[in-house]
């Protein structure tokens, strides 16, 4: 196999059954792709004037340009989650986050099984309005990679420890095995680190909804609730649906009900959070159904 572009070849060997008179013998060869970027001739020749025959020239197959391999121009994509979920600029975490890093790259020829082209950076809070980013190095303590597998994506944890209050910027790049980046620009999110345990429950959205309403519940700090009691209330009192949470995490957390078994109309809500076995401050308010 001889690359045109850059001039190489591959020669490979392989033992076959000679062919009685008459008859054909069938073979492979498994050829590796990898630096044949471009066009390619391949030329077969059975018995390379190894065993004596009267003439050789009916040994030798010449394939002009017979394999195109095209260079992979895809992007890695890029997947980061903190506390297991996607952040949304500016949200607040904890203090002690569990940042997941993964690449995925459709290219399962190259896998990437090193940490070249990978970029963390996290810029701390700091006394001037513009912080510098500080480099974070796979040597930390607080930084595990694992390479890229057959089944597995290439994954990066970093699990910083007691972050001072403030504001974080958070970015990230990653370049595949031939040099693709994850993209335009780099990832770059911002989020925030507050000491006080703190909720807020904002109003739901969309309202009037005809089936699904959302309620955004803001925790801050490192205590979160146990538990979220809803309750929808008729105009007559009388209690039409509940329902109970008890997942939650430092930042905005979505909490949805769904509605559609209610007939339209104004209803009014009544959420309850409990933390630490305690009942906090009940929120209430209106929801309108249209049908």
């Amino acid at each position: 196999v001889f690359n045109t572009t850059s001039r190489t070849s591959d020669l490979r060997y392989k033992k076959i059954k000679a062919p009685a008179p008459g008859q054909e013998t069938v073979f492979d060869l498994t050829v590796d792709t990898k630096e044949k970027t471009g066009l390619n001739d391949v030329k077969v020749f059975v018995n390379p004037r190894i065993l004596p025959e009267l003439y050789y020239d009916n040994n030798v197959l010449e394939l002009k340009d017979y394999l195109d391999v095209e260079v992979d121009i895809f992007n890695p994509v890029l997947d980061i989650t903190v506390d297991g979920r996607y952040l949304i600029n500016g949200d607040y975490v904890s203090a002690n986050p569990s940042i997941i890093i993964k690449v995925w790259d459709e290219n399962s020829l190259l896998l990437k099984t090193d940490t070249t082209g990978i970029s963390v950076l996290l810029k701390y809070p700091c006394d001037t309005e513009d912080c510098p980013f500080t480099a974070i190095y796979f040597t930390r303590p607080d930084v595990q990679w694992q390479p890229a597998t057959s089944t597995t994506d290439f994954r990066v944890e970093f699990n910083p420890q007691n972050l001072p209050v403030g504001s974080y910027t958070l970015r990230v790049e990653a370049r595949d095995e031939r040099d693709n980046t994850s993209g335009a620009e780099p990832y770059e999110i911002t989020f925030v680190v507050v000491e006080d345990n703190s909720v807020v429950v904002q109003p739901p959205y969309p309202n009037p909804s005809s089936s699904t309403f959302v309620f955004s519940i803001i925790i801050t700090g490192d205590i979160q609730p146990e538990e979220m009691r809803l309750e929808i209330i008729n105009p007559n009192g009388l209690i039409v649906g509940e329902y109970t949470h008890h997942e939650f995490f430092t930042g905005t957390n979505s909490v949805s009900w769904d509605a559609i078994h209610l007939p339209s109309g104004l209803y009014f809500y009544r959420l309850k959070l409990v933390r630490e076995g305690e009942e906090l401050k009940a929120s209430t308010g209106k929801l309108m159904v249209i049908k």
